[in-house]
């Protein structure tokens, strides 16, 4: 891994996202496909943009993770959004409860009893999922939402009964099924003890 990111480097990255993204660009095979010159790059204006983006972000995994992170949120997101506070802010919240699901997901149960807790799943054609509606609300639900749909296969359902007729949840569920490789991967996703905390809670 490189100790530092170039801006030429960190604009392949987020060139190279942004395709996985809105595209068919196949990110895990290719990774950062340099699509252009490094000439090209250094008569961009933006350029000391994407160079302050990988001084940000020195090792590849965390710009990685936070490209893929901010597509997620808004897949017509360019370099000034990604270096707004407002989403570094988000990033950094996000990150830090992902270091220790555990501890974030014991706290989320305590809000809740069993039959309520099932209620956060419950969907009809008619019915809109408290878990999806959550994910508008506050941004680090969507670890609550891997979570559960790692257990329960919820997003597998939803797809269901809501692709095609809504449009919310298509826009959601496809920019998911892109993020989700990259969370998964970024830190360990401990599958036993959350288990054992579920477990304990619906037993």
């Amino acid at each position: 891994m490189k100790s530092n990111i170039s801006g030429y480097d960190a604009f392949c990255y987020l060139n190279s996202m942004r395709l996985y993204y809105t595209g068919d660009y196949d990110y895990f095979k290719y990774g950062a496909t340099h699509r252009y010159s490094l000439e090209t790059f250094s008569t961009r204006k933006d350029k000391f943009q994407f160079m302050r983006l990988g001084r940000l972000f020195p090792r590849e995994e965390d710009l990685e993770y936070f490209l893929a992170y901010g597509f997620y949120r808004n897949h017509k997101a360019w370099i000034r959004d990604f270096l707004s506070k407002e989403l570094l802010r988000e990033y950094q919240d996000f990150v830090s409860s992902q270091k220790n699901l555990q501890a974030y997901l014991s706290e989320k149960l305590t809000h809740y009893d069993k039959e309520s807790f099932l209620d956060l799943m419950e969907a009809g054609p008619d019915i809109s999922p408290i878990i999806f509606k959550m994910l508008d609300k506050e941004n680090n639900s969507l670890h609550l939402f891997i979570i559960l749909d790692y257990f329960y296969k919820i997003s597998e359902s939803y797809q269901k009964l809501y692709a095609g007729d809504r449009l919310d949840w298509d826009r959601f569920y496809l920019s998911y099924k892109k993020f989700l490789p990259f969370y998964k991967n970024y830190q360990y996703f401990n599958v036993d003890q959350l288990k054992i905390i579920l477990s304990n809670f619906t037993k």
